[in-house]
Protein backbone atom coordinates (compact mmCIF):
# COMPACT_ATOMS: atom_id res chain seq x y z
CA UNK A 1 0.00 0.00 0.00
CA UNK A 2 1.11 3.14 -0.97
CA UNK A 3 0.58 6.35 0.46
CA UNK A 4 0.76 9.92 -1.60
CA UNK A 5 0.98 13.14 0.37
CA UNK A 6 -2.21 15.35 0.11
CA UNK A 7 -2.19 18.87 -0.84
CA UNK A 8 -3.24 19.67 2.77
CA UNK A 9 -0.40 17.63 3.83
CA UNK A 10 2.44 19.59 2.19
CA UNK A 11 1.11 22.82 3.08
CA UNK A 12 1.56 22.21 6.34
CA UNK A 13 4.55 20.79 6.55
CA UNK A 14 5.83 23.77 4.42
CA UNK A 15 4.51 26.28 6.83
CA UNK A 16 6.30 24.61 9.86
CA UNK A 17 9.76 24.44 7.87
CA UNK A 18 9.34 28.05 7.10
CA UNK A 19 8.39 28.66 10.64
CA UNK A 20 11.08 27.06 12.28
CA UNK A 21 13.19 28.74 9.69
CA UNK A 22 12.06 32.15 10.17
CA UNK A 23 12.23 31.66 14.11
CA UNK A 24 15.88 30.28 13.28
CA UNK A 25 16.76 33.23 11.53
CA UNK A 26 15.53 35.60 13.81
CA UNK A 27 17.41 34.17 16.79
CA UNK A 28 20.82 34.54 15.23
CA UNK A 29 20.63 37.15 13.23
CA UNK A 30 18.50 40.22 15.46
CA UNK A 31 21.21 42.02 17.40
CA UNK A 32 20.88 45.04 19.96
CA UNK A 33 21.28 47.37 16.39
CA UNK A 34 18.02 46.09 15.85
CA UNK A 35 16.35 46.99 19.09
CA UNK A 36 14.89 50.62 19.50
CA UNK A 37 16.22 52.48 22.27
CA UNK A 38 13.93 52.42 25.40
CA UNK A 39 11.56 49.84 23.63
CA UNK A 40 12.46 47.09 25.84
CA UNK A 41 11.01 47.14 29.42
CA UNK A 42 11.41 44.88 32.69
CA UNK A 43 8.48 42.82 31.37
CA UNK A 44 10.19 41.94 28.26
CA UNK A 45 13.20 40.30 30.28
CA UNK A 46 12.55 36.79 31.97
CA UNK A 47 13.60 36.94 35.65
CA UNK A 48 16.78 35.42 35.75
CA UNK A 49 17.74 35.30 31.98
CA UNK A 50 20.15 37.48 32.54
CA UNK A 51 23.84 36.65 34.06
CA UNK A 52 27.15 38.11 34.82
CA UNK A 53 28.26 37.39 31.57
CA UNK A 54 26.08 39.13 29.68
CA UNK A 55 27.16 42.33 31.17
CA UNK A 56 30.52 42.10 31.89
CA UNK A 57 31.52 44.05 28.93
CA UNK A 58 29.04 46.83 29.96
CA UNK A 59 31.00 46.78 33.37
CA UNK A 60 33.63 47.13 31.42
CA UNK A 61 32.73 49.76 28.89
CA UNK A 62 29.96 51.67 30.28
CA UNK A 63 30.64 52.28 34.32
CA UNK A 64 33.74 53.96 33.58
CA UNK A 65 33.97 57.52 36.26
CA UNK A 66 32.12 59.89 34.61
CA UNK A 67 29.25 57.96 33.16
CA UNK A 68 26.89 57.47 35.98
CA UNK A 69 25.51 60.29 38.26
CA UNK A 70 27.51 61.38 40.58
CA UNK A 71 26.39 61.92 44.68
CA UNK A 72 25.28 65.87 44.88
CA UNK A 73 26.98 68.17 47.48
CA UNK A 74 25.85 67.88 50.93
CA UNK A 75 26.66 69.51 54.56
CA UNK A 76 25.10 69.71 58.27
CA UNK A 77 26.27 72.52 60.38
CA UNK A 78 26.16 72.38 63.92
CA UNK A 79 26.01 74.63 67.13
CA UNK A 80 27.45 73.14 69.67
CA UNK A 81 27.58 75.77 72.17
CA UNK A 82 25.10 76.64 74.91
CA UNK A 83 22.53 78.76 73.63
CA UNK A 84 19.15 80.90 74.25
CA UNK A 85 17.21 81.81 71.73
CA UNK A 86 16.51 85.09 72.15
CA UNK A 87 12.66 86.66 71.88
CA UNK A 88 11.39 88.40 69.24
CA UNK A 89 11.39 87.87 65.17
CA UNK A 90 14.44 87.28 62.79
CA UNK A 91 16.90 85.57 64.82
CA UNK A 92 19.43 83.14 63.88
CA UNK A 93 21.73 80.96 65.11
CA UNK A 94 25.32 80.79 65.92
CA UNK A 95 26.94 77.88 64.04
CA UNK A 96 29.96 76.69 64.79
CA UNK A 97 30.80 72.52 63.66
CA UNK A 98 31.08 71.07 60.87
CA UNK A 99 29.03 67.67 61.19
CA UNK A 100 30.10 66.47 57.46
CA UNK A 101 30.43 68.75 54.32
CA UNK A 102 30.29 66.83 50.47
CA UNK A 103 30.73 70.07 48.50
CA UNK A 104 32.41 72.64 50.33
CA UNK A 105 29.19 74.14 51.58
CA UNK A 106 30.18 74.99 54.82
CA UNK A 107 33.16 76.74 56.48
CA UNK A 108 33.17 77.19 60.13
CA UNK A 109 32.22 79.35 62.26
CA UNK A 110 30.33 80.43 59.45
CA UNK A 111 26.23 80.58 60.52
CA UNK A 112 25.47 79.74 56.99
CA UNK A 113 25.52 76.80 54.12
CA UNK A 114 26.45 77.89 50.53
CA UNK A 115 24.74 76.14 47.69
CA UNK A 116 27.72 75.00 45.64
CA UNK A 117 25.80 73.04 42.59
CA UNK A 118 22.09 74.34 41.47
CA UNK A 119 19.28 71.80 41.80
CA UNK A 120 16.85 70.67 44.12
CA UNK A 121 17.85 70.39 47.86
CA UNK A 122 15.88 68.34 50.77
CA UNK A 123 17.17 70.66 53.82
CA UNK A 124 16.29 70.05 57.56
CA UNK A 125 16.58 72.46 60.77
CA UNK A 126 16.55 70.89 64.08
CA UNK A 127 16.33 72.95 67.70
CA UNK A 128 16.22 70.86 70.89
CA UNK A 129 14.03 73.26 73.09
CA UNK A 130 14.32 73.78 76.73
CA UNK A 131 10.92 74.92 78.95
CA UNK A 132 8.75 77.60 77.37
CA UNK A 133 5.01 78.41 77.14
CA UNK A 134 5.98 80.91 74.55
CA UNK A 135 4.78 80.55 70.98
CA UNK A 136 8.23 80.08 68.85
CA UNK A 137 8.85 79.40 65.06
CA UNK A 138 11.89 77.29 63.32
CA UNK A 139 12.54 78.98 59.80
CA UNK A 140 14.45 77.88 56.58
CA UNK A 141 16.21 80.98 55.93
CA UNK A 142 17.12 81.73 51.80
CA UNK A 143 19.09 84.38 51.16
CA UNK A 144 17.18 86.42 53.84
CA UNK A 145 13.80 84.98 53.09
CA UNK A 146 11.94 82.26 54.52
CA UNK A 147 11.39 79.60 52.50
CA UNK A 148 9.92 76.97 54.99
CA UNK A 149 8.76 77.23 58.65
CA UNK A 150 7.10 75.76 61.60
CA UNK A 151 5.49 76.85 64.79
CA UNK A 152 5.04 75.16 67.99
CA UNK A 153 4.66 76.19 71.73
CA UNK A 154 4.26 73.95 74.60
CA UNK A 155 5.09 73.61 78.25
CA UNK A 156 7.60 70.59 77.61
CA UNK A 157 10.47 70.60 79.76
CA UNK A 158 12.65 69.25 76.54
CA UNK A 159 11.47 69.59 73.25
CA UNK A 160 12.12 69.19 69.85
CA UNK A 161 10.91 71.56 66.97
CA UNK A 162 12.03 70.13 63.13
CA UNK A 163 11.26 72.18 60.07
CA UNK A 164 12.19 69.95 56.28
CA UNK A 165 11.44 71.22 53.16
CA UNK A 166 12.41 70.58 49.63
CA UNK A 167 13.87 73.64 47.89
CA UNK A 168 14.75 74.50 44.89
CA UNK A 169 18.53 76.52 44.98
CA UNK A 170 20.63 78.29 42.72
CA UNK A 171 24.52 78.21 43.23
CA UNK A 172 25.72 81.29 45.81
CA UNK A 173 22.70 81.07 47.66
CA UNK A 174 22.81 81.05 51.50
CA UNK A 175 20.65 79.09 53.81
CA UNK A 176 20.91 79.78 57.55
CA UNK A 177 18.78 78.43 60.21
CA UNK A 178 16.27 81.38 61.66
CA UNK A 179 13.91 81.70 64.35
CA UNK A 180 11.01 83.62 66.26
CA UNK A 181 10.03 83.07 69.63
CA UNK A 182 7.36 85.20 71.98
CA UNK A 183 10.30 84.95 74.95
CA UNK A 184 13.77 83.78 75.84
CA UNK A 185 14.33 79.94 75.50
CA UNK A 186 16.77 78.35 76.48
CA UNK A 187 18.24 75.64 73.50
CA UNK A 188 19.28 72.07 75.25
CA UNK A 189 20.68 69.16 74.49
CA UNK A 190 18.92 65.93 75.51
CA UNK A 191 19.64 63.69 71.95
CA UNK A 192 23.27 63.02 72.17
CA UNK A 193 23.65 65.38 69.52
CA UNK A 194 24.32 69.09 69.18
CA UNK A 195 21.85 71.45 70.25
CA UNK A 196 20.70 72.97 67.20
CA UNK A 197 21.16 71.93 63.29
CA UNK A 198 21.36 72.59 59.70
CA UNK A 199 21.45 70.31 56.73
CA UNK A 200 21.42 70.27 52.99
CA UNK A 201 21.58 67.38 50.45
CA UNK A 202 21.52 68.24 47.06
CA UNK A 203 18.68 65.59 45.97
CA UNK A 204 18.13 66.70 41.62
CA UNK A 205 18.69 69.06 38.71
Amino acid sequence: MHLRPTYSGVVSTLALVVALSGTAYAAATLTGADVKDGSLTGRDVRNNSITSNDVRELTKKDLRPGVLPQPGPGARMEASGALTVPGGPDNSFEMDTEAFDTGSMYVAPDDFLTVTRTGTYLVTGVVHYGQSSAQRQLRIVVDGDVAALVTDSGADTQRTAQVTSLLRLTTGQRLTLGTFSGNAVAVVDFNSANDAWLAAQWMAP
